[in-house]
């Protein structure tokens, strides 16, 4: 037999249930959407038989790709057995594969990560990281515990810090072990940096280039650490990965922000809180600024800006393991200046075009393309950002009309790919809510004024008490980190 699933008891009596989706006796699937030829292998569960793609399968799970590059007898096989599968489960699985959605309800977080760890599918694992909420939590907790998938099982103890501040709620349904876990984790901290140039004439001393972390039981902007003096934040990339901050590209100086080709910054730099240390890294092929840079899947993506007067259309993607940038599909057309977040294992990029027009682009690492999602027509002021919370879009903008005052938010479902408007207007407050930052379900909107969380509530935004705001005046970039309860040393006054 190819394959042996040989834990007996990977399938819950829920598998039963109706609300489990069926699966169908035979199946083929098209791969003309992935650049796949016809189908080239029958792959057969019990009853259930489906044909599909040898390249596709070896692309996404390392168990197929084992299988057919080890010269067994099943790599020249054009039906492979598949011995103690689910039909149902592995229809789900194969239909991710290429569609890249799959429901993630309690009654299937057993079957589902039996079957993906089985096949060593990290996509899968990476969609349910993203799909983590109240509802599943628990069940993902305790199955990616007992199916040894670490990376997933240390996101679902987050989400339960970031949910769940007081413990209370869950320490309860935890066990013994579990419980002093989840009190070790660390807690994740709201964090902003300012806009700051090179500190190559020491007119900024380390007092100034400071980056500060929120203490929300004490209502107070707290002292981190001090950016390098080669380090600048002028129109820079700024991004977290594996808990790490990343600063890249920007200008390097103020003196010439208003000229045809600033000072470009060629350097970029790497924060570790855990040793509360910064190091240099490699710089990206090319110098660019007014870009976004995103996280995902273990990677950086720095995607289009500008170069002096030029906009551009170049990707560039950053591995931290091998410190080494490669260029990936370029986007459709040059764009700077645009909103970019993750969501749902793709990166999306919301693209104004004044004064009424705003695209939406799609951006799939498995298959290094890029596709165009949506289009709205509203009209509305200079300035726009874009977060993500599941699997919903929030573009904010200025509006209405002239108004800088007040915000209108648009969101953009990535599931139903259907478009809804948030009710009434949001305080803006000279570009409250242009710099945002996501803990568990508050957005957290931040400037020199204040700092105003909101709570997400059925894609509603409900208004918290205003905060203390951040202490420097000018742009803020804002991230989450996950820090110690208590910082190693203190930052001089």
């Amino acid at each position: 037999m190819a394959g042996h699933l040989t834990r007996q008891s990977y399938m819950s009596s829920s598998d039963e249930e109706p609300d489990m989706p069926k699966s169908s006796l035979v199946k083929t699937y098209d791969g003309s959407h992935l650049g796949l030829g016809r189908p080239d292998i029958w792959l057969c569960t019990g009853r259930q038989r489906f044909r599909t793609h040898k390249d596709l399968l070896a692309a996404e799970s390392d168990y197929f790709r084992a299988m057919f590059e080890s010269g067994m007898r099943e790599c020249k096989q054009e039906e492979v057995d598949l011995e103690g599968f689910s039909g149902r489960v592995f229809e789900l699985l194969l239909d991710f594969l290429y569609t890249g959605k799959l429901s993630v309800k309690k009654i299937m977080i057993e079957a589902l990560l039996a079957h993906a760890s089985f096949l060593q599918m990290r996509s899968v694992m990476e969609h349910i990281k993203y799909r983590l909420d109240t509802e599943n939590c628990m069940e993902v907790l305790t199955y990616s515990e007992v199916y040894g998938v670490s990376d997933l099982e240390d996101s679902a103890y987050r989400f339960l810090k970031d949910h769940f501040k007081n413990g209370e709620e869950v320490m309860g349904k935890l066990k013994y072990e579990q419980q002093e876990r989840f009190k070790g984790q660390l807690r994740r901290y709201l964090v902003g940096v300012g806009t700051h140039a090179v500190d190559v004439t020491s007119l900024y001393d380390d007092q100034y280039r400071l980056i500060h972390y929120f203490d929300e039981d004490k209502d107070t902007w707290e002292r981190l650490t001090a950016l390098p003096a080669d380090c600048s934040t002028i129109s820079s990339g700024i991004a977290v990965l594996n808990n790490k901050l990343y600063v890249t590209g920007g200008q390097a100086d103020f003196h010439k922000v208003i000229s045809q080709f600033p000072a470009m910054q060629d350097k970029a730099f790497c924060y570790d809180p855990a040793a509360d240390s910064w190091s240099e890294i490699t710089p990206m092929h090319q110098q660019r600024k007014s870009f976004s840079l995103v996280a995902l899947d273990g990677k950086l993506y720095a995607i289009g800006g500008r170069f002096g007067d030029y906009a551009l259309q170049t990707v560039e993607v950053y591995s931290p393991r091998t410190d080494t940038w490669d260029f990936v599909s370029p986007l459709p057309y040059a764009s700077s200046d645009h909103a970019a977040t993750t969501c749902a294992g793709h990166i999306y990029v919301c693209v104004w075009h004044p004064p009424n027009t705003t695209d939406i682009y799609r951006y799939s690492p498995r298959t290094d393309r890029w596709e165009m999602k949506a289009t709205l027509r509203r009209t509305h002021s200079y300035g726009h950002c874009m977060v993500s919370y599941r699997d919903v879009l929030y573009v904010i903008r200025n509006g209405p009309d002239a108004d800088f005052l007040r915000c209108e938010i648009d969101c953009f479902n990535v599931t139903t790919n259907q478009w809804s408007s948030l009710k009434g207007h949001y305080i803006n407050r000279r570009g409250c809510l242009f710099k945002s930052a996501i803990i568990g379900n508050t957005v957290y909107t931040v400037n020199k004024l204040m700092t105003l969380p909101y709570t997400i509530d059925d894609e509603q935004w409900v208004c918290q008490p205003s905060k203390a705001g951040f202490p420097r005046s000018g742009t803020t970039n804002c991230f989450t980190l996950c820090l110690p309860k208590k910082p190693r040393k203190e930052v001089p006054e």
